[in-house]
Formats: structure tokens, C-alpha cells, sequence
């Protein structure tokens, strides 16, 4: 292997990581339209079982942005063993929050469905749910939910060649519905719901 490369710009079936021009996840939008919003945000247990429990909170995230709604699966018998389950990475602008990315693990099913038999809703609908509820109450006027086509790992998934037909097809498919089903608009590069 090369002593000089670059991981961040090789180009294989990853491509090349995000461009920093797309402003997805902008820190200084986060910072200066989100910190309320992240501040106030609270922890709350949405399935609590024999085994442990699941909760709905705010976190750090890497990627599309570095903060997220999330759901995070916690076991009774070791709390240091949480594990994030879905998340919803964030986004701000003066009047509206941005949700950068949904994104949910195949490997967690179980623990997703139990939010889903406890909420009535699919997980990222909850998540969605609870960003709205939130911007209403920190004074936002929408929320934005980015269109899947728009990602940079929708164009370069993680994924050989032959699957990626396949992760392209199940994001239109969570994201078209989950906007859809809670009521956004498309408009240009975003799903958009007023609040």
C-alpha cells in the first residue's frame, strides 16, 4: 500500500466523501439557529422491557452532520453497552430544521419494531415526530427533510457495485414514504412541512 494515500479522496465503490460545499449539517447553522434547540431537547424513554430499554435523545453523529436525533438502545444488565439504533442528523436555518439524513440499521429490526409496536409509527416517522414537536416548541417555522437523491451516499454507498441498486431503491422507498405519510411537500432538494 501507497504511503501516501489518501482514503478521504480514493476512489473505489466509495468514491469520495462529501463535498464540504453542499453545506449539509452546516456548523455554523447549527450553532447559531440550533444550540436552543439542542440544549432543551430531553432525554425520554420510549420502550422500556425486561432486557432494557429504548430512548429518544440527542447525540453527536459523524457524516452528513455532527449532531442527530436518536434512538439509542440501552441493555439493564450493562449501560455502558448503548448502542445507537437510527438516527435523524440535523440541520439549521434561521426559521427551519433541516433533517440531513435518516438512517436506520438492518442489524437492529427487532429493537426498530418494538418502537414502532410502542409508538404506532415506523421508526423514522417517529424521529421526524419528534424533530417537529421540538421546532414548534423552540419557534421554527418547517422542517425540511432532505431528498434521498441529494445525498452523497445515496450517489456513493458504502456498498460493491451490484448492491447498490438495491440501498438505492430502500432509501426512495423509507424516505418518499416517511415524507409522504407525514404530510411534507417536495420542493427542490428538500421534502418541506410548515409547522
Amino acid at each position: 500500500m501507497p504511503k501516501n494515500r489518501d482514503i478521504r479522496t480514493e476512489t473505489t465503490n466509495r468514491k469520495k466523501f462529501p463535498d464540504k460545499s453542499q453545506k449539509q449539517g452546516n456548523p455554523a447553522g447549527i450553532l447559531k439557529f440550533g444550540k436552543q434547540f439542542l440544549i432543551s431537547f430531553k432525554e425520554r424513554t420510549v420502550v422500556e422491557g425486561k432486557t432494557g430499554s429504548i430512548t429518544v435523545k440527542v447525540a453527536s453523529a459523524r457524516y452528513e452532520s455532527p449532531v442527530a436525533i436518536v434512538l439509542e438502545r440501552k441493555q439493564k444488565s450493562n449501560r455502558a453497552l448503548a448502542r445507537v439504533i437510527a438516527s435523524a442528523k440535523l440541520g439549521f436555518e434561521k426559521e427551519a430544521v433541516i433533517v440531513e439524513a435518516l438512517q436506520g440499521g438492518y442489524k437492529v429490526i427487532g429493537s426498530l419494531e418494538q418502537v414502532k409496536l410502542k409508538t404506532g409509527m415506523p421508526w423514522a416517522s417517529f424521529l421526524l415526530k419528534q424533530v417537529e414537536e421540538h421546532a414548534r416548541e423552540n419557534g421554527f417555522k418547517a422542517v425540511k427533510l432532505r431528498r434521498p437523491e441529494t445525498l452523497h451516499y445515496y450517489q456513493a454507498p458504502f456498498v460493491e457495485s451490484e448492491d447498490r441498486e438495491k440501498v438505492m431503491s430502500l432509501m426512495n422507498a423509507l424516505y418518499y414514504s416517511t415524507a409522504k405519510g407525514m404530510g411534507y411537500r417536495k420542493e427542490k432538494e428538500f421534502f418541506v412541512k410548515e409547522l
